[in-house]
């Protein structure tokens, strides 16, 4: 059992044994009620906490005793031959009776014992090794200190430990375990973020976690504070202060203990408007500078894109454009959530099409005038890096076809390609595509009998559910510009296929100019 090894000198006379059943009796130095077997030496001096919670194994059950703890470990003596636990266990137990202690349990490598004065004794061994441990039971004593610089008040700190400065952010979040009936589930609370680590200072005396726990729950509770989660190493805890709920939680393993504060709050934009290398479209956050851009005219960079429950990656060719930035010195360090809520929020503003996001990164594609800009956000709190690619644009036609070609591919093959403009991710044409929509017009003025079916086709760029609905969407655009420059609506049917029907395999820039297309079909 974990908690049977933690341990603090107790004085137990009470129970000495005699040196007839041991052949040899040790002071004080050892927490065993009698001292030791002669033929076993303690495994250095004996350890203990102050104040510590130890669960034994009864006949009646599981029984938890608190207060001073005390534990010694023993070996054989080089050359001796170890003892049988039959043995061990026999002399132990005649001389805790002979002492006025009530046995509780025999077994066969082990004995639980309760002294007359109340203390809890458990001798467990393995022939080659006898553990002692000592309950003294006792009420909790309070002991954590007023607040200091780096404590979190209205909590100070355990004696005999010493924070490190409190790390800081603006805003972060983190994962909070409460207790939701039986069961157990974790919060995920926003806000200004702070963590205290503490260590246990060079000759300090550790606390036991039960300890080191019970005295931060005694001074949330003092402070109004609702625990909302409990275990050995663990307390949750939640404070309502001027309507802001502040939650807390208190991480201990005897030699560190570490508290984490979030002061619950909205995200709040900071990122600052472009100057100096920023990316005029962009901008970015206070406190860091930026070094002088990387530019390349023409380059192939990989992105990473989420395509439903899987993740892939794609080739962009374009002009490239590298970004890093530093934290200014003696600035306070934003968390990648931060920076990452900050720029998404500015691509939000840009109309962008979000296409893939973790904890550090944020990869994004947009419109603007005209070019299809692809963009990385990386962040690791002390660098954030950003990569931009301008898609460099690939013209299928240089000049519309005339109706006449048009009718010529739709009694050959049945169809033709338009390679028509849309504004990004919208099913708006631009004006541009004017010459080539007055083509299709002529055609179904001069082919009184054509029927045409206007498909749409998209890239696999982005959410499948999202391309179907725009290459419907600029499939019914096509028609209804054909009806608003005299064509018959009746006579034109629209779909959206969107990234169904490739031409090519979408690996490229250019392969996914061919499939961004729109296709007349004669019907």
């Amino acid at each position: 059992m974990r908690t049977a090894l933690r341990y603090a000198l107790v004085s137990l006379a009470a129970l000495a044994l005699p040196a007839a059943c041991l052949a040899q009796t040790v002071p004080a130095a050892d927490c065993a009620p009698a001292g030791r077997l002669a033929l076993y030496v303690a495994a250095g001096p004996a350890e203990g906490r102050a104040w510590d919670s130890v669960t034994f194994a009864t006949p009646t059950g599981p029984l938890t005793v608190t207060g001073r703890t005390c534990m010694q470990h023993y070996a054989p003596k080089e050359g001796a031959a170890a003892l049988s636990d039959a043995d061990i266990q026999l002399r132990y137990r005649a001389a805790l009776q002979r002492a006025g202690a009530t046995v509780v349990l025999a077994d066969a490598g082990l004995t639980l014992a309760r002294a007359a004065a109340g203390d809890w004794v458990r001798i467990a061994s393995q022939s080659n090794a006898i553990d002692v441990l000592v309950v003294a039971p006792g009420p909790h004593r309070q002991v954590l200190t007023t607040p200091g610089t780096n404590d979190f008040a209205p909590l100070g700190h355990m004696p005999d430990y010493l924070a490190d400065p409190p790390d800081r952010r603006a805003f972060d979040q983190r994962g909070f375990q409460v207790r939701d009936g039986d069961e157990t589930r974790e919060v995920v609370v926003q806000g200004a973020r702070t963590e205290i680590a503490y260590a246990l200072r060079e000759g300090g005396r550790p606390a036991s976690d039960a300890d080191i726990q019970e005295n931060y729950r005694n001074a949330l509770r003092g402070a109004g504070g609702e625990i909302l989660f409990t275990d050995e190493r663990n307390t949750t805890a939640r404070i309502e202060r001027s309507g802001q709920a502040i939650w807390i939680k208190v991480w201990s393993e005897e030699s560190a203990i570490n508290v984490t504060v979030v002061e619950q709050a909205a995200h709040r934009l900071t990122l600052l408007p472009p100057s100096g290398h920023d990316d005029r479209r962009l901008g970015r956050m206070p406190g860091y500078a930026a070094d002088p851009p990387e530019r390349h005219s023409l380059d192939e960079v990989i992105f990473t894109l989420q395509d439903g429950d899987a993740v892939r990656e794609v080739k962009v060719q374009g002009a490239r454009t590298e970004i890093t930035y530093a934290p200014k010195p003696g600035r306070v360090l934003a968390s990648d959530l931060d920076i990452q809520l900050n720029y998404r929020a500015a691509l939000a503003q840009l109309g962008a099409q979000v296409l893939f996001t973790d904890s550090a990164t944020t990869v994004a594609r947009f419109g603007d005038s005209g070019r299809l800009v692809w963009v990385k956000i990386w962040s690791q709190e002390t660098a954030i890096a950003v990569s931009v690619v301008e898609e460099k644009a690939y013209k299928a036609a240089v000049r519309p076809a005339p109706a006449e070609t048009l009718r010529g591919a739709l009694e050959g093959r049945g169809r033709t390609a338009l390679f028509l403009s849309f504004d990004f991710d919208r099913p708006t044409l631009k004006p541009e595509n004017a010459p080539i929509l007055a083509e299709v017009v002529r055609l179904l003025r001069d082919w009184p009998s054509l029927r045409l079916l206007v498909e749409n086709h998209t890239d696999n760029i982005g959410p499948r559910p999202r391309n179907l609905e725009l290459a419907a969407a600029r499939a019914a655009a096509v028609r209804d510009a054909l009806a608003a420059a005299g064509a018959d609506p009746a006579r034109i049917n629209v779909v959206g296929i969107g990234p169904d029907r490739p031409i090519t395999d979408n690996a490229t820039s250019e392969a996914r100019a061919r499939n961004r297309r729109t296709v007349l079909i004669r019907q």
